[in-house]
């Protein structure tokens, strides 16, 4: 991955998994993932990043110290930097304590309030989770519910905590104008809050449908493969080049989630994904979750449907399926809303406003 170092070194990247700094013809790869922080020097912030690398080995190893392992070892490399950020940061709050590190470690807030929920269960875990996280020194959320949350469930001091909205690489999905759609209705997302279920049990009374799920086996494994009716089709961790011809010629696109506060997903379960089809000119039928109401208006833009209901799913996507006029109607809406408000280049100049507030 290229990195964007200066002898500044205002700012450290955290990250797991593959990120691109910029596109170009040979990644081919859009940069949300990286939060807009490639748009940073442009606000006068040089800007560092580094991989939380795989471990060897295995077995025992993996599963006792392998996830927390990893995310700690790069501590050593914090000590250069002004300000580190990154969605992990939690793992390596024992050391900044124990070493008085004086850089400003800023949590970019993905799943904090499911885990704090997770681990209320237990007072001793939950305690100790509770007074790390006070060890940070800024918090940023990506909805006002996270926010919400935290202040009113956790007790987190509401001076720490942020809202700054995601932010998508606008500029690679292609305009919905030059295509021509498919009917057929996708469903794109590999995380644990995903209600596939409610998804499937809809295709089932929609025989007249083609659907597309885009998901990675542990997402079905319990559903059972050989249960889906023969008019869902599921393809498995494809790329992003495969994804973005979906997200082009997909007609209508459904993103079924599990209520807030339950399962094992992310806080904003979903958050990404909507933004790409938003910016992709696909209209969405939407499970309701609270960060909704942060990216785009209800019968405007979206459509937002209770959780769990597939008669009340598949009566949406049915109305829908037969208004091509209606489905045209919300993808420009969204579209409009996504570039005026939710491109990479805007969280950049957010992240840019609160980032000064500590290196100041």
């Amino acid at each position: 991955m290229s990195k964007i170092v200066s002898p500044r070194k205002d700012v450290l990247y955290l990250f797991t998994g593959t990120r691109v700094s910029y596109r170009d013809s040979a990644t081919n790869l859009p940069d949300t993932q990286l939060y807009g922080l490639n748009y940073l020097p442009k606000y006068g912030l040089s800007v560092a990043t580094r991989e939380i690398m795989d471990l060897p080995g295995g077995g025992l190893l993996s599963r006792l110290l392998y996830f927390r392992l990893r995310h700690m070892l790069l501590f050593i490399f914090t000590s250069n930097y002004r300000l580190i950020f990154g969605p992990s940061l939690v793992y390596q709050l024992p050391l900044k304590i124990l070493f008085r590190s004086r850089a400003k470690f800023v949590l970019l807030n993905i799943n904090l309030n499911s885990m704090l929920a997770k681990y209320r269960r237990n007072t001793i875990l939950y305690r100790s989770l509770r007074a790390l996280v006070l060890h940070f020194d800024g918090i940023v959320c990506l909805s006002n519910f996270q926010r919400r949350d935290l202040v009113t469930e956790h007790r987190i001091p509401e001076s720490k905590l942020t809202f700054i909205p995601l932010g998508v690489d606008f500029a690679y999905y292609q305009g919905r104008e030059s295509v021509d759609r498919e009917d057929f209705i996708l469903s794109v997302g590999r995380d644990k809050g995903r209600d596939y279920l409610t998804l499937i049990e809809s295709a089932r009374k929609l025989p007249e449908y083609r659907f597309i799920i885009v998901c990675s086996p542990r997402n079905l494994k319990l559903l059972g493969f050989r249960f889906l009716p023969p008019n869902i089709i599921v393809r498995l961790d494809i790329d992003a080049t495969e994804l973005l011809k979906l997200y082009q010629t997909a007609a209508l696109a459904v993103l079924p989630t599990t209520p807030d506060g339950e399962g094992d997903g992310m806080d904003c379960s979903g958050q990404t994904v909507l933004l790409d089809l938003m910016a992709s000119g696909v209209p969405v039928i939407a499970t309701y979750r609270a960060y909704l109401d942060d990216y785009a208006d209800d019968n405007q833009e979206i459509i937002s449907i209770p959780p769990g209901d597939p008669t009340i799913m598949a009566e949406m996507i049915k109305s829908l399926m037969t208004t091509p006029a209606r489905r045209d109607e919300l993808a420009n809406r969204a579209r409009e809303r996504v570039l005026a408000e939710f491109t990479t280049e805007k969280m950049a100049g957010n992240l840019a406003t609160y980032f000064q507030h500590f290196l100041n």
